[in-house]
């Protein structure tokens, strides 16, 4: 949409004139690349996704899990008088919390934006999850869904951070991929994921692009080892179907345009290798494993601890 002025003016001189501004539906195209050299250049992550499905016959759809903390003026995590709650009740959306959530849950659905659910998590914690869409168009909708937050956090005089480590004591945020099949085509399960486990170091490097962001790689956050587990949050991919898998190392500050591009480009390529999967599906938390149950499923290198460690 955008705004177009008209003008009503009055046939008596001397009297004020009246500017109306009226809205006009545009179409907004993505537009192609074309280099110094007039060469057609198909940016990421539109080539990955045409190569998925012209040569494997897979879409993909995704969606995001955006975790936020409401610090105070001294950036602590403020702390409610009733702090008795756990992990998705709802005694975590108590003292006005539901109605800044629903606000920004209104907010969305305004932009267009549609929320999965929202919950809170462990120590005053919450999450917001979008629902699954393509992958462009779930990447526009993470970037309003953030700038929804921001603005309505605002204006509301309320701080809101998503950033991974937002204060010195508190829990540490992390951005959730979800990526799921919505057509299978050849791709077989394994290859698609060895892509992803084989590159996990450099995957890092773009979806934990901070200092700070390494504080996650701990248990029940990115996860401390490389590997996959149904249901495990203490790994960086977690199963959670046959086609649908949950990439917990990405944070805020990642560019959500170029994580995604790169992580399809780990797909394809252990699709294009038709790699192996060498790691075992995963049910127990890794640090409680010993070392030679961890080397029998997979599971023997670590996940980077700085952005040097890649």
């Amino acid at each position: 949409m955008s705004l177009s002025p008209s003008l009503k003016t009055s046939s008596d001189k001397g009297k004020p004139e009246e500017f109306l501004c009226t809205t006009e539906s545009i179409k907004y195209i993505r537009l192609q690349w074309i280099d110094h050299s007039g060469v057609l250049h198909v940016p990421e992550p539109h080539a990955s996704l045409e190569q998925l499905e012209k040569r494997w016959g897979a879409q993909i759809l995704i969606g995001f899990e955006i975790e936020l903390v409401l610090p105070d003026g001294s950036n602590n995590v403020v702390e409610p008088l009733d702090r008795l709650h756990g992990y998705s009740t709802t005694a975590g959306l108590r003292a006005g919390t539901l109605d800044l959530v629903e606000e920004i849950i209104d907010g969305l659905e305004r932009s267009s934006v549609r929320a999965h659910h929202f919950h809170a998590e462990l120590d005053n914690q919450l999450e917001i999850a979008l629902s699954p869409e393509t992958a462009l168009e779930a990447v526009d909708s993470l970037v309003l869904a953030q700038e929804a937050i921001r603005a309505i956090c605002i204006r509301r005089n309320i701080k809101a951070t998503i950033s991974p480590n937002p204060t010195m004591t508190g829990p540490l945020n992390g951005l959730h991929l979800h990526l799921s099949l919505s057509q299978r085509g050849q791709a077989p399960a394994d290859m698609f994921i060895t892509g992803i486990l084989d590159h996990m170091s450099s995957l890092c490097a773009f979806g934990m692009a901070n200092y700070d962001s390494y504080g996650r790689s701990v248990s029940d956050c990115a996860g401390a080892w490389i590997g996959f587990g149904t249901d495990n949050r203490d790994l960086p991919v977690r199963k959670i179907g046959d086609w649908h898998w949950e990439f917990r190392m990405m944070d805020d500050t990642a560019n959500p345009y170029l994580f995604v591009g790169v992580v399809l480009l780990a797909v394809l390529d252990g699709l294009h290798r038709e790699t192996k999967l060498i790691w075992k599906d995963c049910k127990s938390f890794p640090d409680m494993m010993e070392e030679e149950k961890r080397i029998e499923y997979g599971i023997t290198k670590k996940m980077p601890t700085t952005l040097k460690g890649h």
